[in-house]
């Protein structure tokens, strides 16, 4: 029963498995598109989703720079959140570690007590 949060190792081993047979130039072309699928996804996340303030409207230079920060600002948001609850996750995960193992201490004391009596 693993104590720590395995989600990062479960979507990196399926991120990894389809590009296990390419090199080179074609495998950096797979890493280049999986990253901007990632930025597209992060960004429509936090522009449309979760907090939508901070887009330029006239697309000036000043306004576009501007939308650039933000959009900075909100991911460094995000990623303070996620890993957060992720820490959280983990150590609630780390105090109920101790219920299974309790049942099963009460469990092999039982089976040597009932092999003992009979």
């Amino acid at each position: 029963m693993p104590i720590h949060s395995s989600t990062h190792i479960e979507v990196y081993m399926i991120d990894e498995a389809r590009i296990l047979e390419y090199s080179g130039p074609l495998l950096a072309l797979l890493k280049w598109a999986s990253a901007m699928k990632q930025f597209i996804l992060y960004t429509i996340f936090c522009n449309v989703l979760l907090i939508p303030w901070g887009l330029s409207i006239e697309g000036t230079a000043l306004g576009v720079a501007g939308a650039a920060a933000a959009l900075l600002l909100k991911f460094v948001l995000v990623a303070c959140i996620v890993v957060f609850v992720e820490t959280a996750q983990a150590r609630l995960r780390f105090y109920r570690y101790q219920e299974p193992l309790a049942a099963s201490f009460m469990l092999a004391i039982l089976s040597i007590v009932g092999t003992q009596l009979s």
